[in-house]
C-alpha cells in the first residue's frame, strides 16, 4: 500500500540509441520496414523524428516520426 497520491510506478527508461540512430539516419526506420533504399530515403525526407512527452500522466515516447510541414 502506498500513501495517498503516490504510486509504485517505475521511472521509464528511455533508449537513446534509437533516438540518435533515427535522428541521424531517419531512413533506417523505413529500411527496417522493408522498403527499398530509394523509397526509404523518399519517406524519410517527408517526416521528421522527435521525442514527445505527454504531460498529463507523463507518458514519454522515445521518438515518433511525424509528417514535415510543407
Amino acid at each position: 500500500m502506498t500513501p495517498r497520491g503516490q504510486t509504485n510506478e517505475v521511472p521509464m527508461i528511455t533508449d537513446p540509441i534509437f533516438y540518435r540512430l533515427f535522428t541521424s539516419s531517419p531512413e533506417t526506420f523505413f529500411l527496417l520496414l522493408g522498403m527499398s533504399v530509394d523509397a526509404a530515403r523518399d519517406m524519410a525526407a517527408r517526416y521528421q523524428y522527435e521525442a514527445l512527452e505527454f504531460k498529463e500522466t507523463s507518458h514519454r515516447l522515445d521518438g515518433v516520426f511525424q509528417p514535415k510541414e510543407s
